[in-house]
């Protein structure tokens, strides 16, 4: 089974998510948002302007998710990184398959 996530939807829970700002934000269900976010935006590559400019976040929001001012809600963090998992192993799958092409041309 093919799972398929558009950038384009992400961005459309990550616009939405303001308005989902503190629900779900009792102790036991916080994700440590400052080191996650952190931790997928540097999974990516990308620098933090980079990140915000790829997923449409503004730049502030970031930083302030980053050094705990504020915490992005769990949903949002899920799929960030359900996202960007899905895109590395896309890319990994792609560059397999380059290397077996390049092999049997060489053969």
């Amino acid at each position: 089974m093919t799972h398929c996530v558009y950038k384009k939807d992400v961005i459309y829970y990550i616009r939405n998510a303001s308005n989902d700002y503190g629900k779900g934000m009792e102790m036991g269900n916080v994700i440590d948002c400052q080191e996650k976010i952190k931790e997928l935006r540097e999974r990516t590559g990308m620098s933090r302007k980079d990140f915000c400019d790829y997923f449409q976040i503004p730049y502030r929001t970031v930083t302030d998710w980053e050094s705990g001012k504020r915490h992005a809600p769990d949903y949002l963090i899920r799929l960030l990184e359900y996202y960007i998992q899905l895109n590395l192993v896309q890319k990994k799958n792609k560059q397999e398959e380059e290397a077996n092409n390049n092999g049997e041309e060489n053969d």
